[in-house]
C-alpha cells in the first residue's frame, strides 16, 4: 500500500481545490499537485468528515 501523503499537503491540495478558479478543474487541480484525483477526492472526503 503507497505510504499516505502528509497532512500538511492534504490540507493544501483541499485548500487550493475549495479556492480553485472558474473553469478550473479538481483533476487540474491534482495534476498540479503530482497526485491522481482520486487521491484528493479521499484526502476531502476524511478532512469534511473530521
Amino acid at each position: 500500500m503507497p505510504k499516505p501523503y502528509p497532512e500538511a499537503f492534504r490540507e493544501d491540495v483541499v485548500r487550493v481545490a475549495r479556492n480553485r478558479g472558474p473553469g478550473v478543474t479538481v483533476e487540474q487541480v491534482a495534476a498540479d499537485f503530482g497526485v491522481h484525483e482520486h487521491d484528493h477526492r479521499a484526502s476531502r472526503t476524511e478532512e469534511l468528515a473530521a
